[in-house]
């Protein structure tokens, strides 16, 4: 088993270093950083948002600008202790702003379409139990083949449990790979409505709570080798 999970680990090196030397769109010549997830592999739960924000942009991790520090805020207040959690965006690059009124722009149409196979490879090689696609872009790109995402709003999709059949990394062998939505922390920020922060949290509660009942990898102490 260790073989197989040190050919995983030397799999996604790679994949990193194919998304850094990336020129397939305009994005490249803007960013040095790209987003090549953050977290251990393999990991038991998979967060997805939607790209850099200027934060991200300046050190080259997801989830560390305001949004992203609530986001890990909330997973702490579910209890996440020695969870293996990783880190990534549907988009590898940051999106520059348009004017100077924005810190950034939302990704275009051509850039995540060149982005979901990056986003594909990554989610195979870190080969998570559970996936929590953060707010609406990284929901409709990941359940695109399961759900009209473009019919269903966030509140209708917040919490959520889908069920997605794949294959598993370390051994080809089919499993299944839970996918929870849960709105997007920025959205949260701008919003002040508890409504939708009680939803969210609740998205991750449960997800965690999934991840526990699965069982983690965390479970297998000879797996945790990685450095």
């Amino acid at each position: 088993m260790r073989r197989k999970i040190r050919k995983l680990r030397d799999d996604f090196s790679r994949l990193q270093v194919a998304i850094r030397l990336c020129q397939k769109c305009v994005l490249h010549k803007s960013n040095r950083l790209r987003d090549v997830g953050d977290g251990p592999v393999p990991a038991d739960l998979m967060l997805v948002g939607e790209a850099f924000g200027e934060q991200e942009a300046r050190v080259g991790k997801p989830f560390v600008g305001p949004a992203g520090q609530l986001l890990r805020r909330m997973l702490e207040r579910c209890g996440v202790g020695d969870l293996r959690i990783f880190y990534t965006n549907t988009v590898a690059c940051f999106p520059p702003p348009m004017d100077k009124q924005r810190r950034s722009s939302k990704p275009s149409v051509e850039s995540v379409s060149l982005c979901k196979d990056w986003l594909r490879h990554k989610v195979y090689l870190v080969s998570p139990k559970v996936v929590v696609t953060v707010g609406n872009l990284a929901t409709s790109v990941v359940l695109s083949r399961y759900l009209d995402t473009q019919q269903c709003s966030m509140s209708a999709l917040c919490g959520r449990e889908f069920e997605l059949q794949v294959r598993c990394a370390i051994d080809e062998s089919p499993r299944t790979l839970y996918v929870i939505p849960c709105y997007h922390t920025s959205f949260l920020l701008r919003n002040k409505s508890l409504v939708y922060r009680k939803a969210a949290q609740e998205a991750l509660a449960k997800a965690v709570d999934l991840v526990r009942r699965i069982g983690s990898y965390g479970d297998c102490e000879s797996w945790d080798s990685h450095t």
